[in-house]
C-alpha cells in the first residue's frame, strides 16, 4: 500500500502488486566468472476509491519489464575481485498511451562496476558505481539518466556481531504528465547480535530520498527485534518497525508503526 501519488480526494491508499521471476547461468573460464542473467518483472497498480464514489482508473501504469544482463568477475580466487555488468530491460505497459496522452513504453539500460569481496572472515558481499538510463518512446518526454550507489555488504567485526548493509538504486514508474520515472536512492544497516546460541536481537535504519514535484520526499525507517531459533528449521520472531515520511509537498509528512509476529521455517 502507498499514498504516493494518490489524488487529495482519495478515501484509501493505492495497492500494487510485483511479481519477479529469473533465472542465471554462471560459467567460469578459469580467467573470471561470467553470469547470464534474465528475468520478467509485472507490476499492476490497483485503482483508488475516491470521495463522491469515483474511482481513479491506473490501469495505464500496468507494465510488464524483461530484461538480461550479463556480468564478468575477474581474478577468481583473490579475496578482492573486480566485476563488470551491463544490462537491458524495456517496459511495455498495457495500455498504448497513459492518462496524459503519453507513450511511456521505454528502454532501460544499465552499467555497474565494482568490487566482490570474498574468503573474508570480517568482510564479504560487493559494493560498486552504478548509472540507470532509461529511454522513452514519447518525445515528449525527456529521458532519465540516474547515478548512484549499489551495495549489499556483510561485516562481521565479532563472533557475537554482525552489519549489514546496502545501497540501492531505481528508476520508479510515476504517472506524472512531466517526468518520465521517479528516482529512488536507498540504503540501509541492520545489526543482528547473538545474546544466545539460539536468541538473536536485531535492530537496524533504512532512509530513501525520491524525487518529488517541488523538491524531494525523504523517507526514515527505525526497525528493531527479537529471533528465537526453537531448532535449525523452526523460529519464531517479533519485531517493532517505524517509518517516518518528510515530504516535499504541504502536509503530506506522516508516520507509521507497526508490530510484528513471524513464523519461520526453513528447510
Amino acid at each position: 500500500p502507498s499514498d504516493r501519488e494518490v489524488p487529495n480526494g482519495a478515501i484509501e491508499n493505492r495497492l500494487s502488486h510485483l511479481a519477479v521471476a529469473g533465472l542465471a547461468l554462471d560459467h567460469d573460464t578459469g580467467a573470471g566468472t561470467f553470469r547470464l542473467r534474465t528475468a520478467m518483472r509485472r507490476e499492476v497498480f490497483e485503482d483508488v476509491a475516491l470521495s463522491g464514489g469515483l474511482t481513479e482508473d491506473n490501469s495505464d501504469r500496468d507494465y510488464v519489464e524483461p530484461s538480461v544482463s550479463l556480468r564478468g568477475t575477474f581474478n577468481p580466487g583473490a579475496r578482492i575481485r573486480p566485476f563488470a555488468e551491463a544490462g537491458y530491460a524495456p517496459r511495455f505497459h498495457d495500455k498504448r498511451t497513459d492518462r496524459n496522452g503519453l507513450r511511456r513504453n521505454s528502454h532501460g539500460f544499465s552499467l555497474t562496476g565494482g568490487l566482490v569481496i570474498d574468503d573474508d572472515a570480517v568482510w564479504s558481499g560487493e559494493i560498486g558505481a552504478t548509472v540507470l538510463v532509461r529511454d522513452y518512446e514519447d518525445k515528449a518526454l525527456n529521458s532519465d539518466v540516474a547515478p548512484g550507489l549499489l551495495a549489499n555488504l556483510k561485516w562481521r567485526p565479532t563472533e557475537l556481531s554482525s552489519v549489514d548493509l546496502s545501497a540501492t538504486l531505481s528508476l520508479s514508474e510515476t504517472s506524472s504528465a512531466s517526468d518520465g520515472a521517479t528516482v529512488v536512492w536507498s540504503g540501509s544497516a541492520t545489526v543482528t547480535h547473538a545474546l544466545r546460541d539460539n536468541l538473536d536481537a536485531t535492530a537496524g535504519l533504512t532512509g530513501s530520498i525520491s524525487d518529488a514535484s517541488g523538491g524531494v520526499d525523504l523517507s526514515l525507517g527505525l526497525r528493531a527485534g527479537l529471533e528465537w531459533k526453537m531448532n535449525p528449521h523452526f523460529s519464531w520472531s517479533a519485531a517493532y518497525e517505524g517509518n517516518w515520511m518528510f515530504a516535499a509537498a504541504a502536509g503530506a509528512d506522516y508516520e507509521e508503526h507497526r508490530l510484528l509476529a513471524a513464523i519461520i521455517l526453513k528447510r
